[in-house]
């Protein structure tokens, strides 16, 4: 059954954007790219048998087949492995465009053949529908590392990966120039530039949050910061230097202070930063390879804001419950009053700051807080400092524990809310962050709930506070105290580790990625910001590379076809009418509002083609990034850019008694002007100087930190690594009780990130122009089928050559002859471009010679066909004579056979006739004699045993005259007085078993008077029950006759107690019977035989 594919309407085709999620980019010119004809959305061009990728709204891109293809439309059918083939429905496509792409499917990359491509640039056919499968089939087989040209994709697995990154792994990619993909290999290649050129590098690191760009950012340091070591070099225990083992151990420092757990990430970073690893020659050592001798980090994009607040589910940054949960252990080392404050805490749940956040399993804080106070100590932090930074870190908990009330006379201002319940041991929260940050309580609550104001010639004015507002102050304050503990322990780990200006390095930069969430606001727009400029520096890395491939290769060319997004980028920062520096012009005009800001956006831009509004929603923005429209929500924008500290508060702390946070203060005091700096709610960087100018914004400081930032990186050479999460639940397997489990890949997440990250974008801009690239031998094996039969021998002979010595120069001449043959030559005029060893097509050529391939194959095919038709009936016709004639033979061998068994059946019959006669007389015969034998013997037998029978009879008598005799005899000898005593012996036991039958007949007869007795007791009771039972139902009332089924019950009853009475009696006379039986015994036994003598 067909499915017909509706077209879109005309304004949603011309809205609508290759990748389904805005316009067209435009070009290097300014002008809009038109798709090419693997981006369309119909079945244009597409012949009867492609393989194709068909768009699904669950799988992304589903297999298909092209099975009919007609002027209007073409029917692909649906092919799936997971589904019936009868389950899977035919699609008609039209040639015009629908809702459903249609994208060439290159066969050769399906499943294990992937892994033949380490990079995916080498694939003659490559779109976002190849760049997906081929993906998921390397991650399905262990492979989390794709090169797409010089993009890195690294997909994180969620498991421990055996092998893939031990000291063998390493070594083997610093000893080779070229292997598969691995972090490793960006690494070692970035280190190769810096010792072959002389040049620094960069390795930039992006992706989601849980894509595993920390980790990935530490394998890249690990490999760095061991490359040049003897230690890895060799077998040795050899020790690493200083700056290398500082280098290994600022990690988890870092870590501690920047990285929280989220929803997507139980280790997120929650900052950017920007790592200059530099190398150079070791003085004290010879040698030519150089390792490293200096580091220096940047900083940026720091999330302060969580100090004050996270979504449930969440945490706040580690080292906060690092110190509650692991710092007891610590306190002998601790200095006074940080020893003090956290002797008191009782957990996580005295401070408001962490909510209902709760220990995580997947983080062990303990052991976390040692790998922290390990790496203090090799940064060069003393004993001192480490009390500094806890006291810190607990003063920040402090001050957001803070609350405040409305006063009774004045509802307009605030007043510290005093602590119920405080004890003495636990002092009220504004006592304890006052104590920690060298302040009086009275001082940190007027800063807090006052402000003054003074006009120029005027008195000081002061003023109080809101609740609101001195809630305002609070966490502003919090924020700013946190970022400059990070600021602190960043820079003493550069000035500990030590960095040369002059020495060369490669950076290595950890940012966030393209985000965009249901609401998007300042800290969104400004973090896709970021990635614009880096997409355009991308984009102009991939122009110049394809500039130089196509000078290498001789091949003319046009740089209209390559996309750019430097219109976005003007459009977020152009002055004076781009979206950052018109919102930094309106945080300086009076009564300046979001709103305000967001009507001159739409005036001044709403005919920009980056640029739209949301018609039903007032307060949105529509920015069309390179990875697609981000809608914005004006709300908070002017507040966030603003976020300034009071003058009060600067003031307050500058003069505070520890001299950490009066060293914070002091340069903002005199200045004048202070503010809470970041996108997030702190400094955009660690390295920016604390207050800018008077008019300086969040956005002027981040903007300007992005110039300094892709300064610094256009001077170097780029390698760029892209981290993808592989689905969303960050587990590893879709059912892990499976004994082989299957790695769990959800392609729609995939996709998105592929198209957010600028992966699409790299390969739309590698492949602009000249999409379609092959091989010239690839080329010739693909095409040849096209030419003639005498231009196919020269082409293999021009093959074979190039197999024998690798050179091109022999199938160049083959590859034009073929172009110039008749069929392709209007086809191919400017669309083909011979280079040096490869062949460069646009997509009109390869579609011209696709069809001519499929033409020429599918006439091979009938050739092949009629050929294989007529072998085939020849070999039938042979086969069924040959058939006729065994079965003739075989006719006449079975009636030859018939007859000879006819012929031995008759003789074996007379044969058995024969024997069975013999066999009958035998056995008469045999009878015959058994009968005589046997009547002889019965009557010898009875003659035998009469005689027998006589002498026994004889030897009886003989034997009882004799036994009698001999006991007359013995008797008569015995003396009297054993006789008398004999005799009297048998009268006593005569009377005494006489007595005891006696006794035991009376107790028979006394148990049958008993049994009587119970028998007539039971009758009188139930005859007295009777009667009761009819006077309580009334004297008038008469006895009402039984039921049949009570009378049949009560028979039941006599019967069952007739029988059990039987059976007593039955007992009873059997008693009665061996009582008399013993007495009959014991009168006629005499004293011989009760003592054994007879």
């Amino acid at each position: 059954m067909l499915r017909p594919v509706p077209p879109l309407p005309r304004k949603e085709q011309k809205a609508a954007s290759p990748n389904g999620t805005g316009p067209a980019p435009p070009t290097r010119n300014g002008s809009t790219r038109v798709p090419s004809k693997a981006e369309e959305s119909g079945g244009r061009g597409l012949e009867t048998g492609a393989a194709v990728w068909v768009s699904d709204p669950s799988q992304v891109w589903t297999a298909g087949e092209v099975t009919q293809s007609t002027s209007s439309h073409v029917v692909v059918k649906l092919v799936s492995a997971d589904s019936p083939e009868d389950d899977l429905e035919d699609l008609e496509v039209p040639h015009t465009g629908g809702k459903v792409r249609l994208l060439r499917r290159d066969t050769t990359i399906v499943d294990a053949a992937a892994l033949q491509y380490d990079d995916l640039t080498n694939v003659p056919e490559l779109h976002e529908a190849a760049l997906l499968q081929a993906i998921a089939d390397r991650f399905q087989r262990g492979r989390i590392y794709t090169l797409t040209g010089p993009v890195l994709l690294a997909v994180n697995p969620f498991r421990h990966m055996p092998g893939l990154y031990s000291p063998e792994m390493l070594r083997s990619f610093v000893s080779a120039e070229k292997l598969q993909p691995h972090i490793f290999s960006i690494a070692n290649r970035a280190y190769q530039g810096i010792l072959d050129h002389d040049e620094s590098q960069t390795v930039l690191v992006s992706g989601e949050s849980g894509a595993g760009k920390t980790e990935t950012t530490k394998f890249v340091m690990h490999f760095l910061a061991l490359t040049g070591a003897e230690a890895v070099m060799s077998e040795g225990e050899k020790p690493l230097s200083r700056v290398e083992r500082q280098v290994l151990r600022s990690n988890p420092l870092l870590e501690a202070f920047g990285n929280a757990q989220t929803l997507r990430n139980h280790n997120s970073s929650r900052f950017g930063k920007y790592i200059e690893l530099q190398f150079g020659f070791d003085d004290g050592l010879a040698g030519s390879k150089k390792r490293l001798i200096g580091t220096r980090i940047r900083t940026y994009l720091l999330e302060t804001v969580r100090v004050i607040d996270h979504q449930p589910g969440e945490r706040s940054f580690h080292i906060f419950y690092q110190a509650l949960q692991a710092a007891s252990a610590h306190l002998p080392e601790l200095d006074g009053m940080v020893r003090e404050h956290l002797g008191k805490i009782e957990g996580i749940s005295c401070f408001k700051n962490l909510g209902d956040s709760k220990c995580s399993e997947l983080l062990d804080d303990t052991g976390d807080f040692q790998a922290t106070l390990a790496a203090m100590q090799t940064m060069g932090f003393h004993a001192h400092e480490v009390a500094d930074v806890l006291r810190a870190v607990l003063a920040v908990l402090h001050v957001g524990n803070i609350e405040f009330t409305v006063p009774a006379k004045n509802s307009e201002a605030s007043e510290v809310l005093p602590s119920t319940g405080a004890s003495d041991d636990l002092k009220a929260p504004l006592d304890e962050a006052s104590e920690l940050l060298g302040l009086s309580g009275a001082q940190l609550a007027e800063v807090l709930c006052y402000r003054t104001m003074q006009a120029p010639g005027e008195q000081v004015i002061r003023m109080g506070n809101t609740t609101k507002q001195a809630a305002e102050c609070r966490d502003a304050l919090g924020r700013y105290l946190y970022h400059a503990l990070f600021k602190h322990i960043v820079e003493k780990t550069n000035a500990s580790i030590g960095f040369k200006p002059e020495a060369t390095f490669c950076g290595v930069l950890d940012i966030f990625g393209f985000e965009f969430f249901k609401v998007n606001s300042f800290e969104q727009l400004c973090i896709n910001f970021t990635n614009e400029l880096l997409q355009q520096y991308f984009n102009n890395f991939i122009f110049e590379n394809e500039t130089i491939l196509y000078q290498e290769e001789g091949v003319p060319w046009q740089d209209e076809d390559f996309p750019d997004n430097a219109g976005i980028v003007k459009l977020l920062q152009s002055s004076p009418s781009g979206i950052f520096p018109m919102l930094d012009e309106e945080c300086f005009v009076i009564g300046g509002t979001s709103g305000s800001w967001h009507r001159k956006l739409i005036q001044t831009h709403q005919n920009h083609s980056s640029f739209g509004v949301v018609k039903l929603q007032n307060s949105t923005f529509i920015v069309k990034h390179f990875a697609g429209p981000v809608t914005y929500t004006v709300d908070g924008f002017l507040e966030k850019n603003r976020d300034r500290l009071s003058q009060d508060l600067v003031r307050c702390l500058a003069g505070s008694d520890w001299p950490f946070v009066r060293n914070c203060f002091k340069d903002s005091a005199e200045n004048s002007v202070s503010r809470s700096p970041s996108i997030r709610g702190s400094p955009l960087s660690s390295n920016s100087p604390k207050v800018r100018a008077h008019r300086s914004t969040v956005s002027s400081e981040f903007r300007q930190q992005l110039q300094d930032l892709m300064g610094q990186i256009r001077t170097t050479t780029p390698h760029f690594v892209r981290c993808i999460k592989p689905n969303a639940e960050n587990r590893a397997f879709v059912d892990a009780a499976v004994p082989d489990p299957r790695p769990l890949f959800d392609r729609s997440s995939v996709a998105e990130q592929l198209s957010y990250q600028g992966v699409l974008e790299a390969i739309r801009v590698a492949r602009a122009g000249y999409p379609v690239r092959y091989y010239h031998f690839d080329f010739l094996a693909a095409f040849r089928c096209i030419a003639c039969k005498d231009v196919q021998l020269e082409m293999e002979a021009a093959m074979r050559k190039f197999q024998e010595s690798c050179a091109d120069s022999f199938l160049v001449e083959s590859i034009r002859r073929l172009l110039e043959s008749e069929p392709l030559r209007s086809a191919c005029e400017n669309a083909v471009a011979v280079g040096r060893t490869r062949v460069f097509l646009k997509q009109s050529a390869a579609g011209r010679l696709r069809v001519a391939q499929a033409l020429a194959r599918a006439a091979a095919c009938t050739r092949l066909q009629a050929r294989y038709r007529g072998n085939s009936a020849r070999q039938q016709a042979a086969v069924r004579r040959r058939a006729v004639k065994a079965l003739q033979a075989a006719y006449r061998g079975f009636r030859l056979r018939r007859r000879l068994k006819e012929e031995r059946r008759a003789r074996a019959a007379s044969l058995i006739v024969a024997g069975l006669s013999t066999l009958v007389a035998r056995r008469r015969l045999g009878c015959v004699r058994y009968v005589s034998t046997a009547l002889q013997s019965l009557v010898r037998m009875r003659a035998c045993r009469k005689e027998f029978a006589r002498l026994r009879q004889a030897t009886c008598r003989i034997q009882a005259w004799w036994r009698s005799w001999l006991r007359r005899r013995r008797m008569r000898e015995l003396p009297k007085h054993l006789r008398n005593i004999q005799r009297c012996w048998r009268g006593a036991v005569g009377r005494r078993q006489a007595a005891d039958f006696r006794l035991g007949l009376f107790r028979l007869k006394r148990a049958l008077r008993r049994l009587l007795r119970l028998r007539w007791a039971a009758l009188k009771h139930r005859k007295w029950r009777q009667g009761v039972m009819v006077n309580y139902r009334g004297a008038s009332a008469q006895a009402q006759p039984l039921a049949k089924a009570e009378l049949l019950q009560k028979l039941l009853q006599l019967e069952a107690e007739h029988a059990l009475l039987e059976r007593q009696a039955a007992i009873l006379r059997q008693d009665h019977s061996d009582l008399k039986a013993s007495l009959v015994e014991a009168k006629s036994s005499s004293f011989l035989r009760v003592f054994g003598l007879v």
